[in-house]
């Protein structure tokens, strides 16, 4: 459970969505992606209606606005 649980992270943006895979990749919620896609949507190519895929990481497109949030530990402070 610990790591499916240290799995999630947030999208500043609103949203959440899931860490997977040793490269780090990232599965998003559609809510999570569709905010996403919006904020670095470009004029030369609509990315959500045309979708994207990068055939490698060099293709990758970069989203300056959005920010992910991930959870590195939960630890118990009760006793504190």
């Amino acid at each position: 459970m610990d790591h499916l649980r240290l799995a999630s992270v947030r999208f500043n943006s609103g949203g959440s969505g899931s860490l997977f895979a040793s490269r780090l990749a990232l599965l998003p919620t559609i809510t999570s992606a569709s905010i996403a896609y919006r904020s670095c949507r470009r004029p030369e190519h609509d990315t959500v209606a045309l979708g994207f895929e990068a055939a490698e990481q060099k293709d990758e497109k970069a989203c300056p606005d959005l920010e992910i949030n991930v959870l590195l530990r939960i630890e118990d402070v009760t006793l504190r």
